[in-house]
């Protein structure tokens, strides 16, 4: 029973993680977007489909980030179903994941800022992609050492 319920809910994580990641991407791409399509230094969507793409990605996640607490909440009557879905295992995939999130990171900054030595780019747009770039290879590399 104990086994049978740790699998249902691992998989529930994994589905709502897909979510939250699907969701942000579909959130934040519009936004990185507008940096080169409005030709200002600020973000602004102007209404148009980008704008209910945005929306629509920004209830993806957010559906998925409430279920998700929700889970977690009703998660903690049960003890010993709780520490077997956060085990040593779960912790270690974790920290590389936010290892290799932290990695890629580094990496999207130094090709911007190598792009940023012969092409005008705002911050605003390096730091949105630097954030959009952390926490979507987070998420992606746990989704795959998961699977692991």
């Amino acid at each position: 029973m104990l086994v049978a319920g740790i699998s249902k809910l691992e998989s529930k994580r994994r589905r709502f993680l897909v979510g939250l990641t699907i969701g942000f991407i579909i959130w934040q791409v519009p936004y990185l977007a507008s940096y080169f399509t409005s030709g200002k230094n600020h973000i602004s969507l102007s209404g148009g489909w980008s704008t209910w793409v945005s929306v629509a990605g920004s209830i993806i996640w957010a559906y998925s980030l409430i279920r998700m607490q929700l889970g977690s909440w009703l998660l903690r009557k049960n003890r010993e179903m709780a520490k077997a879905l956060n085990d040593e295992y779960i912790q270690l995939i974790w920290t590389r994941s936010f290892a290799a999130g932290f990695w890629v990171l580094m990496a999207a900054i130094a090709v911007l800022f190598t792009f940023s030595l012969w092409i005008d780019i705002s911050t605003g747009f390096v730091l949105h992609a630097a954030l959009f770039t952390g926490i979507v290879s987070s998420l992606l590399a746990y989704l795959s050492f998961e699977k692991e």
